[in-house]
């Protein structure tokens, strides 16, 4: 497009070589992030969503707002580790170009508390359920693993080539498999199941009763973590689950209940609950970062630090000039049973 117009207006032809080269030399010309600032302050929704990407030897944070469906920012940094000091400048930054969160919402990486506190005090933090249900999953899927190697098995046959027609599958055998190959189904939310599914797992639990206590934990986390819910359900059911003796029976389950018994990390959990329209997981981000890295694999040039910022700034640039001349409002974010949104004020 730029040799096109160069062409059209200058009537130059430059070659798509010469044009990236300058676009190389020139390129922190398109970072007019302060530009912005009063398009930011009016048009975030009072989420942003943070994530940090690891990319050999660079590390991206990024920052989105999930409402607004926009990138807000991003930092690019030339090392692999990443400090909660180098977290809080990332933070400042936005604050900087007017940056005004009612709500963050980041995995449950030791990074961001205390870079929140220092940058934006009176914040809210919102934990992504659904990488604390993925610590979960892998607690009850090593309890159902625990269980499989609790079937009785088959004596071990004797040395020597077996026959050729081989030897047939036992019944101890088949059952293993049986129980190993749907463990990830014991772990699903029934809101997904299919009907056939689901038949499949009633008729496991129950040749297998021992599977229960783990299909039964999964059932009442994807209750406690129920959009639908309340905050005071929420805390019931997750008394139900601490108190049940059935889970602190199994090792595997009693480290996945654990997990639940920290007070103030729940309400991180579950601050989602207080809200209309906030997002419960921090898969906006992680999704522009995807995208990153899609990008980063057909295009071969993207490998050096100026080079991978200065396509960022120029990314950032036409987003935000392209949501300008649309002139979308974005959704602000609602408590639940309020009629103004939350940060009108803001």
């Amino acid at each position: 497009g730029v040799v096109k117009r160069l062409t059209r207006e200058l009537y130059i032809n430059p070659a798509r070589s010469t044009v990236w080269t300058w676009h190389k030399q020139e390129g922190d010309m398109t970072s007019a992030e302060y530009d912005f600032l009063p398009w930011t302050q009016e048009s975030l929704s009072g989420v942003v969503c943070i994530d940090e990407l690891y990319d050999g030897e660079f590390c991206l944070l990024m920052a989105t707002d999930p409402l607004a469906d926009l990138t807000i920012g991003f930092r690019l940094l030339n090392e692999k580790d990443v400090d909660a000091e180098k977290v809080s400048e990332f933070m400042e930054y936005l604050s900087g170009i007017g940056v005004r969160p009612e709500v963050v919402i980041t995995d449950d990486s030791a990074l961001y508390p205390a870079a929140l506190k220092k940058t934006w005090r009176d914040v809210l933090h919102q934990l992504c359920v659904f990488h604390f249900i993925r610590h979960l999953v892998n607690d009850v899927v090593a309890s159902i693993r625990s269980y499989v190697k609790s079937m009785p098995k088959d004596p071990k046959r004797r040395r020597g080539r077996p026959c050729k027609k081989g030897r047939p599958r036992s019944q101890h055998d088949h059952s293993r498999k049986k129980v190993y190959d749907s463990r990830f189904l014991f772990v699903k939310n029934p809101a997904s199941f299919s009907a056939e599914e689901k038949v499949s797992v009633e008729k496991l639990l129950e040749e297998y009763p021992g599977l229960q206590p783990a299909r039964h934990f999964m059932e009442k986390v994807y209750e406690l973590f129920d959009p639908k819910g309340t905050i005071k359900e929420a805390g019931e059911k997750r008394i139900e689950i601490l108190s049940d003796s059935r889970f602190q029976a199994d090792k595997h389950l009693a480290i996945a209940v654990e997990r639940l018994k920290d007070e103030e990390k729940f309400k991180k959990l579950t601050l989602f609950l207080e809200f209309e329209n906030l997002d419960r997981t921090s898969n906006h981000v992680e999704r522009d970062n995807r995208r990153f890295r899609k990008r980063q694999k057909c295009h071969y040039r993207l490998r050096e630090f100026e080079t991978i910022r200065n396509a960022l700034n120029m990314k950032l640039k036409m987003e935000r000039e392209s949501h300008m001349e649309n002139a979308r409002p974005a959704p602000k974010l609602r408590k639940r049973n309020a009629k103004e949104p939350l940060n009108k004020a803001a």
